[in-house]
């Protein structure tokens, strides 16, 4: 928040001024519903923004795995999910019609005989065939891929 300055020339108030002009005010109580109306404003989602919160939006897809949807992007033609897998869950191999980027957030993935840990980034290229991925120890993964990849995957 910015403070005015005062401006150079200004004559600061006489300090007996100010206590007649404070004793002299009515007190106003604010209305009921304002602390509710105030609550319900901060906790509204701005114009322009999107903010999702950890827990929230969780979708169960197969045994030990589990989707969050990010965004769906029809203008860029792109989604981006997290994927919060416990230990030993698995996905089948599978074709990527468009280009496909993913973040090991925690833990490890297994595809094929690479093993991606946490930090690791991984890219495949449009028409490309991933084998089969497992997680041994369980791994948060954020995926952004094309829309037509993963088709169950949408609002």
């Amino acid at each position: 928040m910015t403070q005015r300055k005062p401006p150079a020339d200004a004559t600061p108030l006489d300090p007996t001024i100010m206590d007649q002009f404070l004793q002299n005010l009515t007190p106003l109580t604010p209305p009921a519903d304002l602390r509710a109306k105030v609550l319900e404003r901060i906790h509204q989602p701005q114009p322009g923004f999107l903010t999702l919160r950890v827990d929230a939006g969780w979708e169960s897809v197969a045994p030990a795995l589990e989707i969050k949807l990010l965004t769906y992007d029809t203008r860029s033609g792109t989604k981006s999910f997290l994927v919060r897998a416990q230990a030993g869950a698995s996905m089948p191999a599978h074709h990527h019609h468009g280009y496909e980027e993913c973040l090991v957030l925690e833990g490890e993935i297994i595809l094929g005989d690479m093993v991606l840990r946490a930090g690791d980034f991984h890219g495949a290229q449009s028409h490309t065939q991933h084998p089969s991925i497992r997680t041994d120890l369980g791994a948060l993964v954020y995926v952004r891929s094309a829309l037509n990849d993963y088709p169950d995957i949408h609002p």
